[in-house]
């Protein structure tokens, strides 16, 4: 499985205000799919445009997709299989013969055709984050101290930190779910 990274190396060179070293150029691009992933995961979205088949129920006529945002229609049928003429309104199309209770078929392309910005600038920072945890935190240290003659500086490691581990903060997982698909009652899916 190849997996499609929802920022880019210069992204995240952008968020540390830097070029990256070596060794975080080794590993940015691992922490990027990583990160990801997992953003996919919490969204429940591919942030790609892709083509479903829903039986959707109408509400006064106007039936709203699961799938935003929708880029086309291309067939919209009853449980006869008959074909219904429908007038599209924003993300949802409306089916004057169908009522309040009438159901359709409907085959319909949503999704992104690009990354969001929001969602590439926080990917992007929540990894400059990563790649830029002290090395002790990452090798599981929760504190550290350094005397040098009469001086000690020391402190603790937040911790998301320790271990280095590649995870969402909570702010990535908010924006994440403002991303999800949309509840519109009962879905039957049906096979492409």
């Amino acid at each position: 499985m190849t997996v499609t990274a929802l920022a880019s190396t210069s992204d995240v060179s952008k968020a540390l205000g830097r070029n990256l070293t070596d060794d975080e150029q080794d590993r940015v691009q691992h922490v990027l799919d990583l990160l990801s992933e997992k953003f996919r995961t919490e969204a429940a979205q591919t942030f790609s445009v892709e083509t479903y088949t829903h039986r959707l129920k109408a509400d006064g006529g106007l039936i709203r997709f699961p799938r935003t945002p929708l880029v086309d229609v291309t067939g919209v049928v009853s449980d006869n299989t008959e074909a219904l003429q429908w007038v599209r309104e924003g993300n949802a199309i409306r089916i004057p013969s169908l009522g309040s209770d009438g159901f359709a078929l409907v085959t319909y392309t949503a999704g992104f055709d690009h990354v969001p910005d929001a969602v590439r600038l926080q990917i992007a920072d929540e990894a400059q984050k990563i790649i830029s945890i002290n090395p002790k935190a990452r090798e599981g240290y929760t504190q550290t101290t350094e005397v040098t003659g009469p001086l000690t500086d020391g402190g603790t490691f937040g911790a998301w930190a320790v271990g280095g581990q590649a995870m969402l903060s909570p702010e990535g997982i908010a924006l994440a779910k403002r991303f999800r698909p949309r509840k519109v009652g009962r879905i039957w899916v049906m096979a492409p």
